[in-house]
């Protein structure tokens, strides 16, 4: 029988390995991503270049993942941040936190739910460690990462009588290319600082691995040492 995995987010990455490992499982794996993956190709594997703020696409995407005759895995590791005091966030940019990291997931999987019900299938949310804590100048980011994590409850509570599974994973910082961007990043110095992203996937392997009548719902993945490296700021 066909195995249908969705991840979103996927061009690059903890979405890439996520992919990966879905891959190495017997998966046809379908993934969307703003970018297109370069130097890695699987017949199994169907990319969908996809802007997740862009409503219509978004829908036009997962009518195309309805077809597929329904689904055991959906993974949402898309997101976005962007870190500073509240009245100096730009309004694109709280907007653009809002559509990637809340409302796309909600929508998606209200829109996949009976193809979720129709396989007994199990929805991921990789969420972060900012859901659960304070984080200075990301309250934007954090509200968001809150909200789905309560989302992922609630759902789970309404869903788990159809044999539908639901869990959240809250990393704490990964050593991948999102905080190219900012003015804060991994302690590259000490190798224990951070997470990898071969440390996510197996949890999510972990999650996977469960019998039918064992869910894990949520997963805190901290490092062993807690180190943030500020950089130098280049005018």
């Amino acid at each position: 029988m066909i195995k249908n995995a969705i991840v979103t987010g996927a061009s690059g990455g903890l979405g890439s390995a996520i992919v990966k490992l879905l891959l190495g499982q017997g998966y046809q794996v379908y993934g969307c991503g703003r970018s297109q993956i370069q130097g890695f190709s699987h017949p199994s594997f169907h990319f969908q270049i996809l802007d997740l703020t862009d409503q219509k696409k978004v829908m036009d995407w997962v009518n195309f993942l309805k077809s597929l005759g329904g689904i055991d895995v959906l993974v949402h590791n898309a997101g976005t941040a962007h870190f500073s005091p509240l009245e100096e966030i730009p309004d694109v940019q709280l907007k653009e936190m809002i559509a990637v990291n809340f409302q796309a997931p909600i929508a998606i999987t209200q829109q996949l739910t009976r193809s979720l019900k129709e396989k007994k299938g199990h929805i991921i949310f990789v969420s972060s460690i900012a859901a659960v804590q304070v984080s200075p100048w990301g309250s934007i980011y954090a509200a968001t990462k809150a909200g789905l994590l309560h989302f992922a409850r609630e759902i789970f509570a309404e869903l788990r009588k159809y044999d539908v599974k639901v869990s959240s994973i809250l990393p704490e910082m990964i050593d991948t290319k999102f905080y190219e961007t900012k003015n804060f990043g991994i302690e590259d110095s000490d190798p224990i600082s951070y997470l990898s992203t071969e440390d996510v996937c197996k949890a999510i392997g972990f999650l996977l691995s469960q019998s039918e009548a064992s869910v894990v719902s949520e997963i805190t993945l901290q490092s062993q040492h807690l180190k943030i490296k500020r950089k130098k700021r280049s005018f």
